[in-house]
């Protein structure tokens, strides 16, 4: 046993006392002549660990599947689909436990275990896909991981469907495996054409908080590219963010777009100008309303924007309501203005 509190009888008994101290010392009257590094001061720690895993809830330790050397990850890969689901669970932990290691986990990831771990997702056991779901997490740790997990659509489809499932224990797993993968630029492509940036959206409304973090840290690496951006706001997502993030968007396109390149960028954006108008007429947010009527005002100055806003939305503009604040005032009189140059322009 190499904890430090081995001995922790003479350890409570004698309080004031190096606890390594005591160790040796009952080391030496026992005359055993291994000394146990962890006594030593300062402690010469192991690379990895030789305590035994503790195993989590419903885990029964007698049942444990083991594995050594070369043979190990080729037996566990055939007791994933074992009959008894006690030995699934069993060869799952093991190999979560294994797969830390990244030279285990690039033999598990050639082995194909994550293609065996595809059913594995929609097993009727929720013991058993929490347990998949950590194991992927700690796999899509891996570039070759990660690769093997976005191109196995089926894989995709069921980690789609357990984003949603019924244990929050699983959600919660399903939430840091997708965070895990969207970190890399090409994976995150992946998650995105098959539709997670639609499928995150919808769930943060009913999330936990905890869980609500990690989706948003997904979405942020999904949003890298206009792509990830524009499907967002197709979705509905400037709604189902909280105030804030809309508030703070608003005030990033309406810096952006004073220069000529974020104006000719907006204009890519659909629906862009549609969401401006809805966020200008909140008047029980002022500062949201301020940002985006400014933003309105600089993305008009682009000519086709201006000509589809006075087309489509000139009357929704001039019914805005901005109270007496005399400052929202001047920005509408602006916004109004720089719409009317169409009128200017065509006589």
């Amino acid at each position: 046993m190499f904890s430090i509190n081995k001995n922790s009888y003479l350890h409570n008994y004698f309080e004031n006392m190096n606890p390594r101290l005591i160790n040796r010392c009952v080391d030496k009257a026992r005359e055993f002549s291994n000394i146990d590094e962890h006594d030593l001061d300062p402690p010469a720690n192991r690379l990895t660990s030789e305590q035994p895993n503790i195993p989590v809830k419903n885990v029964d330790v007698t049942r444990r599947s083991l594995g050594f050397g070369r043979k190990a990850m080729p037996k566990l890969r055939r007791e994933l689909h074992n009959k008894d689901q006690d030995v699934v669970i069993a060869a799952i932990e093991t190999i979560c436990d294994l797969v830390h290691d990244p030279e285990r986990g690039y033999e598990a990831v050639n082995l194909k275990i994550i293609d065996r771990m595809v059913n594995l997702m929609s097993h009727e056991s929720e013991v058993i896909r929490e347990r998949t779901s950590r194991t992927l997490a700690v796999l899509a740790e891996l570039a070759a991981g990660r690769e093997a997990i976005v191109t196995n659509k089926s894989l995709l489809a069921n980690i789609a469907a357990c984003a949603e499932d019924t244990w929050a224990e699983i959600r919660i797993q399903v939430a840091a495996l997708l965070e895990m993968i969207a970190r890399f630029w090409k994976a995150a492509d992946d998650l995105v054409q098959f539709g997670f940036i639609q499928i995150l959206l919808s769930n943060l409304l009913t999330e936990d908080s905890e869980i609500q973090i990690m989706h948003l840290e997904t979405l942020r690496s999904l949003m890298y590219e206009t792509t990830g951006k524009i499907i967002a706001i197709e979705s509905d997502g400037f709604n189902i963010f909280r105030p804030e993030v809309y508030t703070n968007a608003a005030s990033v396109i309406m810096f952006c777009t004073l220069k000529t390149q974020g104006k000719l960028d907006a204009y890519k954006v659909k629906n862009l100008p549609k969401r401006l108008i809805h966020l200008s007429r909140n008047k029980l947010n002022p500062s949201t309303q301020i940002f985006a009527i400014k933003a309105l005002s600089n993305i008009c100055e682009h000519p086709k924007i201006r000509t589809e806003v006075q087309r489509k939305y000139f009357e929704q503009i001039k019914n805005i309501q901005v109270g007496d604040d005399p400052c929202i005032k001047s920005y509408k009189n602006q916004l109004l203005t720089v719409i009317g140059w169409v009128a200017s322009s065509s006589t």
